[in-house]
């Protein structure tokens, strides 16, 4: 049996409309949001409540897990030298509900964890988030600027 899929999508300075359509070929559902702080000066259209809004008149559900799954937490406890500290933070409480949460969403629902990054490899959604997901054994795919899904550990060439 394979595995469940979850999705990773970065918003950049698109609109919804062109995100939307990055989502839809992927038929995603749900999209969880892990922005620290769910707003965007260059993208109005991902203020947490614009985005609510707007999600849901495309039949897309939204959810925020920012404050558990967020790249920069507040607690200082998880950081070390002021910066956000990897470890820590997959090893806290706080982080472990909401990948719980997650998951729980993305078993009844197709699910893109979503941040500004575009690139997922410059995002916390790949160093922090994807490797939990996948040592809980899902499959994460990311979908990158042009809407194309691709494997977060490469199929390796024998």
């Amino acid at each position: 049996m394979s595995a469940a899929t979850i999705y990773t999508i970065g918003h950049g300075n698109e609109t919804f409309a062109d995100m939307e359509r990055r989502l839809a070929r992927h038929h995603v559902q749900t999209i969880v949001d892990v922005r620290s702080d769910p707003f965007s000066r260059h993208a109005p259209d991902f203020a947490k409540h614009e985005l609510e809004s707007i999600a849901a008149e495309a039949g897309i559900g939204y959810r925020w897990l920012g404050d558990r799954l967020g790249g920069r937490p507040g607690d200082p406890e998880l950081l070390t030298e002021g910066r956000p500290d990897p470890t820590k933070v997959r090893a806290s409480a706080g982080f472990a509900s909401g990948i719980a949460e997650l998951t729980a969403v993305a078993r009844t629902s197709r699910v893109a964890v979503m941040c500004a990054e575009i690139d997922h490899r410059h995002c916390h959604r790949s160093t922090w988030i994807t490797p939990t997901l996948e040592d809980e054994g899902w499959r994460v795919l990311h979908i990158d600027a042009e809407g194309a899904a691709v494997s977060h550990q490469p199929e390796l060439g024998l």
